[in-house]
Parts: structure tokens; C-alpha cells; sequence
């Protein structure tokens, strides 16, 4: 079994991060932002109350940004939008993109927008990475994009699917979890997999 790490964002209200730590819980990823400044121009209301909160109890922490882009430009105004928003953070978990749904003309501009981005935030911050979920993944998602970027895999089932856990960053495997410390509605639950690794670095050995 590996760490335990959750995700949140707003929708999870205020978090007694204490008892999140004191509940087993090692990291997070907290939502930061979506789209860009010409675009949809969201940033998570609890970003710097979640931050603060998993790393000053001891829990490593790191954003991911919900990806809204309809072009491989518009993908870098995203990640310029998502870097702004977390880079004066001491994070120590790669950015992820949080990759969902194709607003692209193609599968295959989704996949250089998601390139692009990935390239441009690892330039500007050091490591990224992608996070998709089951068939979207497994019909849509480009896998070469796993040779250079950490990938945490959602599949709510008894194993990952599509993917094996020594493989991955990250498995989420529920949405539907309980967690002390969080009361205002259910929270997603993580395991680490075999290419999880510490901050600075999002390349596979």
C-alpha cells in the first residue's frame, strides 16, 4: 500500500488539516485555477487557506489546474493563468493538469494543447504532470505523454485499469471517501504508485 493523499478544492469547505495528518493522510493536490485571463479565469477560493493548512501540518502539497482550453494557444494562456496563481508556493508536488474533457476541434489538438501546457508550466516551474480518468484516458489521451510527465490515474474500481499502479504518480480510486477533519462533503482518496517521487523532478527514471 502506498501514501495516502487526497485532493480538494473549495467544495470541500473549511478543512480542519490537523486532524486531515492525524488521520493518516501524507499529501494533496489542491485545485488552484481554471481556463485563463481571457477565458473562464477561475482560481479555487480555498487555494491559499487549503495550502497553508496541509503544509504547515506536515503534509506535502501540490495544485492542479482544470484544464478549459480549446487550442494549443489558448492551452498556453491556461498554463501562464495556472503558473501565476501558484508560483510564489513552496509546493512540493509537480503541477498537474487535470485534463477531463476535449473543448478542442480534435483529439489530436487536445493532445498538442495538453503538450503545451505540460512543456510550458515544466519550464516555468520545473515538473508537471497529467491527470485523466479511465475510458477518457485510455480512448483519447496521447501515452506518450507518460514518457516525460508523471501521470496520476483516476478509476474508482478495486484496481487502477488501463494502467498498472507501478506505472503511475498516483491512483485515485474513490470519490467518494471520509476523512477527519473534513465535514463539508465527501473528498476524493489517492495511493501513491510506483513513479511517485519527491519535488524538483517530473522524469521518469
Amino acid at each position: 500500500m502506498g501514501k495516502k493523499f487526497i485532493d480538494v478544492s473549495h467544495y470541500q469547505g473549511n478543512i480542519d488539516w490537523n486532524q486531515v495528518a492525524n488521520d493518516g493522510i501524507e499529501g494533496t493536490y489542491i485545485k488552484a485555477t481554471e481556463g485563463s485571463a481571457a477565458g473562464a479565469a477561475f482560481v479555487d477560493s480555498q487555494k491559499d487557506t487549503n495550502f497553508t493548512g496541509a503544509t504547515s501540518n506536515g503534509l506535502d502539497a501540490g495544485f492542479y489546474h482544470y484544464a478549459k482550453f480549446i487550442s494549443v494557444n489558448d492551452a498556453i494562456e491556461e498554463a501562464d493563468w495556472f503558473i501565476e496563481h501558484i508560483k510564489e508556493h513552496d509546493f512540493t508536488l509537480p503541477p498537474m493538469l487535470d485534463l477531463e474533457e476535449n473543448n478542442c476541434p480534435s483529439v489530436s489538438v487536445m493532445n498538442q494543447a495538453a503538450k503545451a501546457f505540460l512543456e510550458h508550466v515544466e519550464e516555468e516551474l520545473g515538473s508537471a504532470g497529467l491527470y485523466s480518468f479511465g475510458n477518457f484516458f485510455e480512448n483519447n489521451v496521447d501515452k506518450s505523454l507518460l514518457d516525460d510527465y508523471a501521470y496520476w490515474h483516476a478509476r474508482y474500481a478495486s484496481d487502477p485499469v488501463n494502467v498498472n499502479l507501478s506505472d503511475i504518480y498516483l491512483w485515485q480510486y474513490s470519490n467518494n471517501g471520509n476523512v477527519a477533519g473534513i465535514t463539508e462533503n465527501v473528498v476524493d482518496l489517492n495511493e501513491t504508485g510506483g513513479q511517485f517521487f519527491t519535488v524538483g523532478t517530473n522524469k521518469k527514471d
